[in-house]
């Protein structure tokens, strides 16, 4: 799978079957049960920290492609991201050259 700026990470755009209003209702209703759950249970921190780890993943998940989008960076900057200097280290994690 290449890596592009115009197309930074497949699969993180809402399907365009799902209107940006169901889309927004959705989270809302997620949102409510949240709620209503911390309410019956207070005091659960293992709930409460759960729903803020799947809440700031959301977050970063909608963040994502304006992070990785790298057009308006200067062209030293976008060289540095080119697959030619970007390689594996031991733990096979990608680092940049």
């Amino acid at each position: 799978m290449a890596f592009s700026a115009a197309d930074p990470i497949r699969n993180l755009d809402r399907p365009a079957s799902i209107s940006p209003q169901a889309d927004e209702a959705t989270r809302g209703f997620l949102r409510t049960l949240n709620r209503e759950h911390a309410a019956r249970y207070p005091g659960n921190s293992d709930l409460d920290g759960r729903v803020a780890a799947y809440e700031l993943a959301a977050r970063m998940q909608l963040a994502a492609p304006e992070a990785a989008d790298l057009r308006g960076e200067t062209t030293a900057t976008r060289e540095l991201f080119t697959p030619a200097s970007i390689s594996c280290s031991m733990s096979g994690m990608p680092s940049l050259a």
